[in-house]
């Protein structure tokens, strides 16, 4: 029994980790959380890179929507933008500052807040925030959405 258990113990996890590791959708999502080598969605991680390249590396700024999931967060720490260059929608006076700053990036989430304010019009890949407009950048699979400004 003790070596069973043993076994078990250690089969287990090590499963677990080979099955989720860089692996998205259906009982992998779910078994995610606990799972040993837990990771990011991989669409998530193909943004980051993404905005990585354009916008970190290249010194412009990124408007973040919300997302009920917190995806938001994980991007934002991922990015490591300084606050100067990242305009969050969970953050005060969002508006005002898209408006001021006209971040040349924005990052919107399918069931995110963004789309849900009165003064943020979508149709079809264009996403108009105020006086500001946005083009969907091509490449990327729900429930991300990258714009670049127009």
């Amino acid at each position: 029994v003790a070596g069973g258990s043993i076994a078990l113990a250690v089969v287990m996890p090590v499963a677990l980790g080979f099955a989720t590791f860089r692996e998205d959708g259906g009982w992998r999502d779910s078994l995610r959380p606990v799972s040993p080598t837990s990771t990011n969605p991989q669409p998530v991680m193909r943004v980051v890179r993404f905005l990585e390249a354009e916008v970190v590396e290249k010194g412009k700024a990124l408007a973040l929507d919300s997302d009920d999931r917190f995806m938001d967060l994980q991007v934002g720490f991922f990015l490591g933008l300084p606050d100067e260059r990242l305009v969050r929608l969970r953050w005060p006076a969002f508006r005002e500052r898209v408006e001021a700053e006209r971040p040349e990036y924005l990052l919107r989430f399918a069931e995110g807040a963004l789309t849900r304010e009165p003064w943020v019009k979508r149709e079809g890949r264009i996403l108009t925030m105020g006086s500001v407009t946005y083009e969907e950048v091509e490449g990327f699979s729900p429930p991300l959405h990258v714009y670049r400004r127009r």
